[in-house]
């Protein structure tokens, strides 16, 4: 693929200086997000890390976000780039290139994203995911792409390798410092006590009877006299339906409280969630991912 640059007025071209300063803009938001993300899930209850945890993640991600970095810029930020200079010739405007050109145009080439990156996905999983799916793909690919390719318009209409070089590294210093401050604004929080970590619900026994569902067509009806009925709970493929019955399992020392099922679908749920809305959970992988079943109480 050949890259090149345009001295014409308005001219977007894709470009080395583009491809750099895209890259490194994504990888400043995705260190930003991380750090959000990260030090929002110390507070969450089950958190287990320090704040620390940021000294291996920001590396990490400096070295990992490369290929990606790259595989978005060229299928979502340069096609964007495109699509606005591309507008600005149909409409015969030469020489009136304004940054919302570039806005205007990222929801299109988000949407081509999508489709792509959707095709990928359900080849892979071999099936169709839900349509609210799509459309925060959507929604999040638009999100990420009009701060990248705003700084890679700026680098591709001339701005000069060395001003690019300074931009890029100004761009990534700036999510790298973004992440610490991050950090260092949580770690002050919760040392202050003004951010402290989420403590789990603690239930009675009535509370914790009543039909919980899973928002799929699986529920546990839990009743009062310590009977139990399932109907389709699980994941697919493995739900379960029957009767048994039920107990409330204090919490031990280092757990929350536990929610024991015997009969035909014997297991034992987690209690979770806060005190107002609890959720009966279960790992379904290694308990590190954080990937769940859960039921909500109707």
């Amino acid at each position: 693929m050949s890259m090149t640059r345009s001295g014409t007025a308005g001219g977007v071209f894709w470009s080395w200086p583009a491809v750099a300063v895209s890259m490194a803009a994504l990888l400043g938001e995705a260190l930003v997000a991380g750090a959000a993300v990260t030090m929002y899930g110390f507070t969450q209850e089950g958190a287990d890390g320090s704040p620390l945890l940021m000294a291996v993640v920001l590396p990490l991600a400096l070295l990992l976000g490369v290929v990606p970095g790259f595989v978005v810029t060229v299928t979502l930020v340069l096609p964007t780039l495109w699509l606005a200079r591309w507008a600005i010739r149909a409409g015969g405007l030469p020489g009136r290139y304004a940054w919302w050109w570039t806005v205007c145009a990222t929801p299109f080439s988000a949407a081509g994203a999508t489709l792509v990156y959707g095709a990928i996905l359900a080849l892979l999983d071999r099936g169709l995911a839900p349509p609210m799916a799509y459309l925060v793909l959507w929604l999040a690919l638009t999100a990420v792409a009009v701060p990248a390719a705003l700084l890679a318009g700026h680098a591709a209409r001339g701005s000069g390798a060395r001003r690019s070089a300074l931009l890029t590294v100004t761009v990534v210093g700036g999510g790298v410092a973004a992440a610490v401050g991050a950090a260092l604004l949580v770690v002050g929080a919760v040392a202050t006590g003004l951010l402290g970590e989420a403590e789990p619900p603690n239930l009675t026994r009535s509370a914790v009877v009543g039909v919980w569902e899973d928002g799929s067509g699986g529920t546990l009806r839990l009743r009062g006299d310590g009977t139990a009925s399932a109907s389709r709970v699980g994941e697919p493929g493995e739900r379960c339906d029957g009767t048994g019955h039920w107990s409330l399992q204090e919490p031990l020392p280092d757990s929350g409280q536990t929610v024991r099922v015997s009969g035909d679908c014997a297991g034992q749920w987690n209690i979770g969630g806060t005190q107002d809305q609890p959720v009966l959970s279960y790992d379904l992988d290694d308990p590190d991912t954080g990937i769940r079943y859960e039921l909500t109480r109707r």
